[in-house]
């Protein structure tokens, strides 16, 4: 099962990918999330040199 996110702006979304291809492409990962779902984002990017900012809504 592939992880996906929606990557947000201000006013829509612009595209859905993968957790793999963030960290893959990208530097910086901003999760917004509850408390088990950062855990499985967390173990997901953790195999990759990204920096995580994890804020919990819950």
């Amino acid at each position: 099962m592939e992880e996906t996110v929606s990557i947000l702006s201000l006013r829509r979304v612009i595209k859905i990918i993968s957790l793999f291809k963030i960290g893959k492409f990208y530097d910086l990962a901003i999760v917004v999330v509850g408390d088990f779902s950062i855990l499985r984002v967390l173990k997901v990017l953790s195999k990759y040199n990204i920096k995580v900012v994890g804020i919990n809504i819950r």
